[in-house]
């Protein structure tokens, strides 16, 4: 497994490379700073050094890069067909430069919101989520009912936000991986290679047909194991438009659903008798989320954790978690998005 770790290391230090050139082109407006009101000198410095930088950066580094990436990505996945992986991230990211556009019209908002949010907000920026912006741009291309696409999309944005304060500030102190929407999808996905994906229109909902699946899942890593300890539900409600005793009976379903047995049960490889545990390890160690391969141990006390907006009252199953940005921050972030997609 050597050379899977090697492979790993070197896309990501191609990402790290990427997103320092982007950042690059993205904050060269600082080299201007300091000119007060000496209009001509400003301009000179932004004719003869900023504005060559920035097309040096899109027009010759960052294909390089991209390039470069590509080949890795090529080479892993030809290292990894012989498990028969489906390694395709589901929502199908955008990799162009679409985004650097964006970022400076809505920074007014982010720099005006609430602290917390404001971090989670710039670091759902910085992810380059492939996931919303393509979403955006097919919807805008396709149409269709605005109301609609809005409630999935800024669902979909809450849990991207949600995924990135709960790896980062959560789990990751206490030495636990979460795995993304998109992993916990791959994963489920491939311990059911024989059914059908659905997509929703707008591509901002996947899933496999009969199974039911968690929005995330939490793993240790131990000496000899990796062991799921916990589900994740995002659940971007605040009390405004659904019943606390539907959202109740819901919890309690999905309880039953994202049990220990229930997900051994629908992460249990259909081309084996039972449950492949290294299989399952092997996977989650190519997508680059653990240290070896380890079986994969499905904790059968395994936890159903729901993530909620801080201004959320629903008591849903057991364990909650509040994310620290409400729901009007996430909505009015949504709108600003789209507006800019």
């Amino acid at each position: 497994m050597g050379k899977e770790h090697i492979l790993s290391a070197k896309r990501q230090a191609v990402e790290l490379q990427i997103s320092a050139a982007i950042d690059l082109v993205n904050n060269s407006h600082l080299t201007l700073a300091g000119f007060g009101d000496d209009k001509v000198a400003y301009f000179e410095k932004l004719a003869n050094e900023v504005i060559p930088q920035q097309q040096h950066i899109l027009g010759e580094e960052l294909p390089l890069l991209y390039e470069k990436l590509k080949k890795i990505e090529a080479e892993i996945q030809s290292l990894t067909s012989k498990y028969d992986f489906i390694l395709t991230d589901p929502y199908q990211p955008l990799r162009n430069y679409s985004d650097i556009a964006f970022i400076p019209t809505i920074s007014w908002f982010v720099d005006n919101s609430p602290i917390k949010a404001r971090g989670l907000m710039r670091e759902f920026l910085s992810s380059r989520s492939g996931r919303i912006f393509n979403a955006i741009s097919r919807f805008k291309t396709d149409g269709g009912d605005r109301d609609e696409f809005g409630r999935y999309l800024t669902a979909t944005i809450f849990e991207e936000i949600a995924y990135i304060h709960l790896s980062q500030a959560v789990f990751a102190p206490q030495n636990m991986t979460l795995l993304s929407p998109s992993e916990t999808f791959i994963l489920f996905e491939n311990a059911n290679h024989e059914k059908e994906i659905a997509v929703n229109q707008h591509g901002l909902v996947c899933n496999v047909f009969g199974v039911s699946s968690p929005d995330g899942l939490v793993i240790k890593e131990e000496r000899d194991s990796l062991r799921l300890v916990k589900a994740i539900e995002y659940k971007n409600v605040n009390g405004a438009v659904v019943r606390e005793e539907d959202y109740q009976q819901r919890s309690d379903t999905q309880r039953q659903w994202f049990s220990g047995p229930q997900i051994r049960q629908n992460l249990s490889h259909t081309r084996y008798p039972a449950i492949d545990a290294i299989f399952l390890g092997r996977l989650i160690n190519i997508l680059g989320l653990t240290s070896g391969v380890k079986p994969l141990i499905i904790d059968p006390n395994l936890e159903v954790e729901y993530a909620v907006p801080s201004n959320s009252h629903f008591k849903m199953g057991d364990s909650i978690v509040k994310i620290p940005i409400t729901t009007g921050n996430i909505h009015q972030f949504s709108n600003r998005l789209f507006d800019v997609g």
